[in-house]
This record gives C-alpha cells, structure tokens and sequence, in this order.
C-alpha cells in the first residue's frame, strides 16, 4: 500500500499542479484611462481617460474595452484626442452602445459616433448615465446642468431620444436645495428598468440624499428615523459613492457615521438597511452584486494602502487573499496589474462587478485610472468551491465532472481512476466521451490515455 501511495504522489508532484480557477489581466493605460463600468453580462466595460495636456484644462476621452480579448476601442478620433470632451459612464451587453457625454452635451455612442441627447429649456449641458431596454423602448437616465457653476441640476430620462422631467415623480421639496435652486439628479437603472437610483442636492455632502425611484414611486433613502442607524446619530452622519447593483435590488454606500467611513447595503425590495459592522475601519462600499454582497475598500483616508475586502461567514476578508488562496492566483500576478513598484502587493481598488459575480474590474493604482485590471472567475468569490477535474496538463484534452459523469473533449483510449490513498477505483476503455461513476465525496486521480500519451488529472468531489 505505501508503495501505491509514494507512486501516485510521483505522479502528482512531477505532472500535476494546482489549477488556477481565475484569470487576472492588466489593461495599463498609459492615459491614465480608468476602466470604471462593466456590462451586465461582464463581457464589455467603458470608463474615460483625464488629461491636462499644455495646461490647457482638463480633458477627457472616453473609451470602451472587449473584456474578452483586452481591446480598448476609442470612442473618438484621433484627431479629437486631447481636444474633445467625452465621457463613458454605461455600457450595453454587447458593447454596441456607451452611454456619457460628448461636448458636454448628453449623448450615447452607437455606430462609430455620438449622438446627442435634447435638452429641455433653461439648460445647456448634461450626462447620460444608464440606459435599460423595455418593452420596445430605450430608456436612458442621466442629469441635465444650467452651464452657470451648476446653479441648476434636473434628473433626466430619455425615452427612445425624447427627453422627460421627473418633476411629476420626485417630490417638490426634493427637487430643491435650501437655496431654492434645482438640485437633483438620476445616475443609475436597472436592466429592467423598474429601479432608479439618484440623489437630492448631489453636488457636495452632507445635504446629498439619495432616493430611488421603484416601479414609478418616489422613496427618500435617509438615514433619519431608520433603526438601523440608531447608534450612529451624532456629528455629520450621511452617504456618499452609492451604487446599485444590476438588477437594481441592491445599493451599496459608503455612510459617514461616528466620524468614520463605513460601508452599508440597501435591500430595494426589503426597505432595509445592512450596516457592515465587521468591515476594517475606514472603509467604504465600492460594488454590490445581484445577490448583494458588497465589495469595499479602505482605509478611505490613503490610497496606497487601501485593500478591497467582501464579508464571507461574516468576516471581512481581503480578496488578495482569497484570490490567492482559493484561486490560484499568485502574489507575482498581483503585482503584475500595476507598473509603480510602489503601489504593487494588491489589486486595490474594486470598481464594477458583473451579475454573476465572476468578472470583476478594478484598478491597482491611487484609483483614478491607469493601473486597471479584469479578474475573470470560475466561480464568484463568495461560492462553496464546486466539483471540478481542476487540471488537464496536456495532449489537447479538456475534461469536465458533473452529476457523476466524467465528459471528455478530445480523443483517449483508456481512463482510470485512483481515490487517494492509490486504489484503482474505474478503469475502462473510453468508447464514449461520456463516462458514468459512483464516486463518492473525495478526492481522486484521473489517468487518460491517449497512444501511449497520458493525461493525469485531479478531481475533488464535494
């Protein structure tokens, strides 16, 4: 028996190594360019590069990326590079459409140009924030400027091109500030479009509070009169950096309470509150995923230190470490998404993740762009590790393990099947590249042979 043992362990160590269930690409930008938004579906992300060339003022040129490949595809010319305004703040499932600003005008990218959104009367510049598809319409949300200092700032809503107020929706006591001036914006929707997100007086805290807008209903999210916020109310107490997930069931913040940043989660659907107590200090909510776990960074007072951490078995946790741990990810890959050798041990900053949880983007510099990188997941980081072969070393095979079936891509002759303590377990000639087992929970080793050729595997079954 040991002698079986001593051999399957020769087989391990010289042919099999632990499979890296993630991929973590860099996209550095020499433009300093931030990849800031990331589909639905994860396969497509959009941001913008800020520059201050000939001090001339700054600029921004908005760009999108094929997640799949690493593509940035410029959304202007090259002649207008360095010159003309544009932003990039949503992207659609397929990349066709970015929705932003172009020359300060609202606008959305389609075909290999802008095109601009109207205007209502009285104001002169604007972003599109979000867009949805109902029915057959396209919904696009974003928020509308006077152009004097932003004196005046509206929600705004474009049904297929037209623009719409909310001024029928949001209460008039939200539409103003104290100064009696128009201040209140729209800067996310869901994929479904039955949730909005925005802000009353959004242009400095404390006075910012966001709202929602659910099914066509108004709901002010304060944190006035929320039990949920009972022990925290002194001082200057209020969110900032809300985002919404996806589906729109979930809003992370970042709360400013007991003179300290931490992060909080809305349920949309619950009307409550999560105060992420076990979060390190300083810390504050980056992302939200469809289920709402909530993805946060800190301290918020540095920006070379700061770590991204989720909370798993109510626990904060770096996800350097689960990436590294879980994942097979190396400290050598890690360093690798940034090029400051300063600012290298972390991926930093967390800044979109997909409705799936399995395509994350992110930036491992200050979090203003450059240093951007995608993590592409097997599974999201807050699943149980499923049963999966989690290695094929070579002879072009590819092998899967799902509901007692082994599945072969590619041609074999024979497989066995040791459990680890070296007993053969299934040996048969692979007639059919689908290949029933009993097996029980465990761990085991798969041998398939192929001309003499043999493929060792390692197949952990939970």
């Amino acid at each position: 028996m040991a002698k079986k043992i001593l051999l399957l362990l020769s087989i391990i160590n010289v042919q099999f190594c632990i499979a890296q269930k993630a991929t973590l690409t860099p996209l550095l930008e020499l433009d300093n360019a931030a990849i800031t938004s990331i589909s639905e579906n994860g396969e497509w992300a959009c941001g913008s590069a800020f520059n201050n060339n000939d001090n001339a003022g700054y600029q921004s040129n908005a760009s999108k990326w094929n997640l799949k490949t690493g593509e940035r595809i410029y959304l202007v010319s090259k002649e207008e590079l360095d010159a003309a305004q544009s932003d990039a703040f949503a992207i659609t499932n397929d990349g066709a459409i970015v929705v932003g600003q172009y020359l300060h005008q609202p606008a959305y990218h389609l075909n290999g140009q802008w095109h601009t959104l109207e205007l209502t009367q009285g104001y002169t510049i604007g972003e599109a924030r979000g867009i949805a598809f109902i029915d057959n319409d396209t919904i696009i949300i974003g928020r509308i400027f006077d152009g004097l200092g932003y004196q005046k700032v509206q929600s705004a809503k474009w049904v297929n091109g037209k623009f719409e107020s909310f001024s029928d929706i949001i209460p008039r006591e939200y539409q103003y500030n104290e100064d009696k001036k128009m201040a209140n914006q729209i800067t996310g929707i869901s994929t479904d479009g039955r949730i909005l997100l925005g802000a009353t007086d959004p242009m400095c805290w404390p006075a910012r509070t966001p709202f929602i807008i659910k099914d066509g209903e108004f709901k002010l999210l304060s944190i006035n009169n929320r039990p949920e916020f009972a022990n925290y109310h002194y001082g200057a107490d209020f969110f900032k950096e809300e985002k919404m997930s996806h589906n729109g069931k979930y809003i992370t913040f970042s709360f400013f309470g007991h003179n300290s940043h931490i992060p909080c989660v809305y349920d949309v659907e619950k009307d409550e509150f999560r105060i992420l107590t076990e979060a390190p200090a300083e810390t504050g909510g980056n992302a939200v995923d469809n289920i709402g776990n909530v993805y946060y960074a800190g301290p918020m007072t540095t920006g070379f230190e700061r770590k991204s951490y989720v909370t798993i078995d109510g626990k904060a946790t770096q996800v350097d470490n689960i990436l590294i741990e879980n994942f097979g990810i190396t400290q050598e890959q890690i360093d690798a998404t940034c090029a400051d050798p300063d600012l290298t041990g972390s991926i930093r900053f967390i800044y979109d993740v997909a409705a799936d949880g399995k395509t994350i983007i992110g930036s491992a510099g200050y979090g203003t762009g450059g240093y951007n990188w995608v993590l592409n997941l097997q599974y999201s980081l807050f699943d149980e590790i499923p049963d999966a072969i989690e290695k094929i070393e070579f002879n072009n095979l590819t092998t899967y393990y799902a509901n007692g079936y082994i599945n072969i891509l590619g041609n074999t002759d024979y497989i066995e099947i040791y459990n680890i303590n070296g007993n053969l377990v299934l040996s048969q000639k692979t007639e059919s590249n689908e290949i029933k087992t009993n097996l029980l929970k465990g761990v085991y080793i798969i041998k398939l042979y192929n001309n003499n050729k043999i493929t060792t595997n390692k197949l952990l079954i939970k």
